[in-house]
């Protein structure tokens, strides 16, 4: 390692140095640990008045190697004080010392002490003004800080997330069941299976069912969940669906279904008639008034959010 900065302490300021109960032997840390890069990182972590000490003590940066008395005599303070403060600073540097460079400082048979140090933030150094203000050489002046800027950050329009409709999951709800009803209806279920045997009109039972509950979720799934600026044609395709569902329910009430279904059951055995018709019409008087309040509260809520990205 090239020493770069030597320092001897003479024979005076050993005894300043005993009247303010300083280690003397912490003065020759510069001496065993002299390395620009330790001096780098180690003196902007100092207090402003500690690293002007330091420096002056020192003749770091070029200012020339000054005694206590001189800095004393040049500030205006106490001998006592430029001690504590270059005791201190000293201090400060053993314990960066032996935590940063571990294996340096342990060769050069340096040891941390017990307890921890409180470490000088170097925001701080903006903050903190010397205690007596005096004449302060060119290297050691701290450079003004710099205001910048904060980065101009693009205005994200605050857009409120979707209401949900509560009509929605209702209709979708009811949509299904009556599916479903018509899958496992066993009037139907008898007519699958003349025709076709018992296990195809199980498995088509099965299938409507499942497909009736996947066909009732797509139209509340698809505009439920749509963007808040759905394209036209999104906006189409949503339409159509709720329309499409509301002339299914519609149909229930309609004179060539009614029939149909009163003729459909009383085709089948006796013990397989039910009350097909009357459901039917139910779950229509259920579904056609959950649609059109479901598309008008769709309507009225894609206004909502055109006036409000605008």
């Amino acid at each position: 390692m090239t020493r770069q900065y030597v320092h001897r302490i003479d024979p005076a300021d050993r005894v300043g140095l005993r009247d303010a109960d300083i280690d003397p032997g912490e003065s020759d840390l510069l001496d065993r640990l002299a390395d620009r890069q330790f001096l780098d990182l180690v003196l902007p972590r100092l207090a402003p008045r500690e690293e002007l000490v330091v420096r002056l003590r020192f003749g770091l940066g070029g200012v020339g190697v000054h005694s206590a008395r001189e800095i004393a005599s040049e500030y205006g303070i106490a001998s006592a004080a430029v001690y504590r403060i270059e005791a201190k600073a000293l201090r400060k540097m053993r314990w960066y010392a032996c935590r940063v460079f571990p294996d340096r400082a342990r060769r050069a048979g340096m040891e941390a002490k017990t307890g921890a140090l409180p470490q000088t933030r170097i925001e701080d150094r903006q903050k903190r003004v010397p205690r007596v203000p005096g004449k302060v050489p060119p290297a050691v002046q701290a450079r003004p800080p710099v205001s910048a800027c904060p980065p101009s950050r693009p205005r994200i329009p605050s857009r409120r997330p979707t209401p949900t409709l509560r009509s929605g999951w209702l209709l979708t709800a009811v949509v299904g069941l009556y599916i479903a009803m018509l899958g496992f209806n066993s009037a139907i279920a008898y007519h699958l299976a003349d025709r076709l045997g018992a296990s195809v009109a199980i498995m088509i039972a099965i299938g409507v069912g499942m497909l009736g509950v996947i066909t009732a979720l797509i139209p509340t799934v698809y505009l439920d969940f749509a963007p808040h600026d759905p394209t036209p044609a999104q906006r189409r395709v949503g339409l159509k669906l709720v329309m499409a569902t509301l002339l299914a329910g519609a149909s229930g009430f309609s004179t060539p279904v009614q029939p149909f279904l009163q003729a459909l059951v009383l085709a089948a055995p006796p013990r397989f008639h039910n009350s097909t018709p009357e459901t039917v019409q139910v779950f229509s008087f259920a579904i056609v008034p959950l649609s059109l309040v479901y598309l008008c509260g769709w309507l009225q809520r894609e206004r909502k959010l055109e006036a409000s990205s605008e």
